[in-house]
């Protein structure tokens, strides 16, 4: 079973001083590999045409190249471009896909085909007034919950 953690792609892993979220995705990579599963953290390589993975510390890291927006500042679309090119990357090469910020994860709930899971490490939006990122995930969520199946390591 391969698996890949997609990371927000804003800030590079593996981290360099602190970060919850990223300091996470690299620890999880790197403790599931040594549990002896297959697992890559999936970061973003902003321009360049190849694909790049690096073992740092035990964990595989796996940079694939985005094209950038126009309007670079926009981190909301860095991620929803970010999580578009993961869909397409992740497919037919992992079995879990699992998504670690809202907005790359919204895209890539709306058409990933694989095995997918959401973590929502900042709950910065009650249930009363989840946004529409969120929305989706949940919406992908309620519509496979008959499909799902099993995994062991």
């Amino acid at each position: 079973m391969r698996v890949a953690l997609i990371f927000s792609s804003l800030v590079t892993l593996p981290p360099a001083r602190g970060g919850a979220v990223k300091e996470y995705v690299y620890q999880l990579v790197k403790y599931l590999r040594r549990l002896g599963m297959e697992t890559a953290a999936v970061d973003a390589k902003w321009g360049g045409k190849q694909v790049e993975t690096e073992y740092v510390g035990g964990a595989e890291i796996t940079r694939i190249p985005v094209r950038p927006p126009a309007l670079d500042h926009k981190s909301v679309l860095k991620e929803l471009l970010f999580g578009k090119t993961a869909i397409r990357y992740t497919k037919g090469q992992f079995d879990i896909v699992q998504a670690n910020t809202a907005w790359a994860g919204f895209a890539i709930a709306i058409s990933c085909t694989n095995m997918f899971i959401y973590i929502c490490h900042n709950p910065l939006w009650p249930e009363d007034s989840v946004h529409l990122g969120e929305k989706a995930i949940r919406f992908r969520g309620l519509r496979h919950e008959k499909t799902r199946r099993s995994y062991s390591a």
